[in-house]
């Protein structure tokens, strides 16, 4: 059986950036979680009173636990998406995963893009 031709660079290109619109969703939580809940002094409720801790939030106790869900949930299906579409896609086509796999750092662009657009913004008359 012949092998096919290999797939145009816009392809892998193309499919790589749409992975990395969905991976806004996972690429955040992380970010949420390194800037919030790390410089924390306290990691629990019981903590918040407790002698020498001044640096602890209610809100950020609050929200961590959905947002560690969210990056469990949607980080996990990022990596699913992306074995489907960098792996077994071209895999399935008798074609070579590597072109594909080549371009797998695109998925963070649109994040990088996002995060440049918004830095240093700090809302409304600001």
């Amino acid at each position: 059986m012949p092998v096919p031709p290999p797939a145009p660079v816009w392809k892998p290109v193309a499919a790589n950036l749409f992975l990395g619109v969905f991976a806004l969703i996972p690429l955040y939580f992380v970010s949420w979680l390194v800037t919030h809940l790390l410089p924390m002094d306290c990691r629990s409720f019981e903590e918040m009173g407790a002698p020498g801790i001044e640096n602890c939030d209610y809100t950020t106790l609050d929200h961590y636990p959905v947002v560690l869900g969210g990056l469990v949930v949607f980080g996990g299906l990022l990596i699913l998406l992306t074995l489907l579409v960098d792996v077994a896609v071209p895999m399935w086509r008798r074609r070579s995963p590597g072109p594909w796999l080549a371009w797998t750092p695109l998925i963070a662009v649109p994040y990088l893009v996002f995060y440049l657009l918004t830095a240093g913004w700090g809302g409304p008359g600001s």
